[in-house]
């Protein structure tokens, strides 16, 4: 596969210490394979997935009672397609769904032919890592970061986060907490994940440190520590 990143921003100075800007930039993360599924014909592939971000912010100095602070605030848009998606998967359910697509060359899980013979020494009562391009989603949410010197050689700074991300349009995905061979039940099916919140996506994220320089010695030696903590609010562990 071949692809172009780009990034392009624009800056405005309202003065020498507060500026604002705008950005779009687009990434991607390369194609690849699933090369664990033993002899079971032609490795599948995966394509690219591709973000584009778009970001507005402002960044700034400024003096609070004659100590020295900055602030910057941005708001972001990221927007995915083909996002790729690594789930545990029975290896008969992956067969099963290489086999419902055989010469699809548009084929929403996987872009190959699927495997036309399955050997006889071969065990599909197995779970294997397998990647597929799962979905379109995105992502967005506004981020701030500040610090101020204190008296003392002190320093402290703090960030947020606030993250919303959801699962625009996808085909159904199997539920891998479920595998076939060992959940018969009819647990382990496809379920739509269209409108589902990202996995691993906490809403809310906060820190804040605080730093201090201490001199040593008449060279111009120096110790230094620093503390921090850091919150999330809770997430989700799978898209089901």
């Amino acid at each position: 596969s071949s692809f172009v990143d780009w990034r392009v921003r624009l800056e405005y100075d309202l003065a020498p210490e507060n500026l604002v800007y705008g950005l779009v930039s687009r990434g991607h993360k390369a194609a690849s394979f699933n090369d664990n599924l033993g002899s079971l014909g032609p490795a599948p592939f995966f394509r690219p997935e591709q973000v584009t971000l778009f970001e507005i912010g402002t960044k700034n100095e400024f003096q609070v009672f004659g100590r020295r602070a900055t602030l910057n605030l941005s708001a972001f848009y990221n927007d995915y397609r083909d996002q790729q998606l690594t789930a545990l998967l029975g290896v008969a359910s992956i067969v099963a769904q290489l086999r419902s697509n055989p010469a699809d060359p548009n084929s929403p899980l996987i872009n190959v032919a699927g495997p036309q013979n399955v050997p006889n020494n071969f065990s599909q009562n197995q779970v294997v890592s397998f990647t597929y391009n799962a979905a379109n989603s995105e992502t967005y949410g506004i981020q701030g970061s500040g610090s101020i010197i204190l008296p003392g050689k002190f320093k402290f700074g703090a960030d947020f986060l606030w993250l919303e991300g959801r699962v625009k349009s996808a085909e159904p995905v199997q539920d891998f907490r479920f595998q076939a061979d060992v959940a018969a039940g009819g647990d382990s099916r496809a379920r739509p994940i269209s409108g589902r919140r990202l996995p691993y996506s906490p809403r809310f994220q906060l820190n804040a440190s605080l730093a201090q320089i201490i001199p040593v010695g008449p060279k111009g030696g120096a110790v230094d520590w620093l503390v921090s903590v850091s919150w999330r609010s809770s997430s989700f562990a799978t898209i089901f």
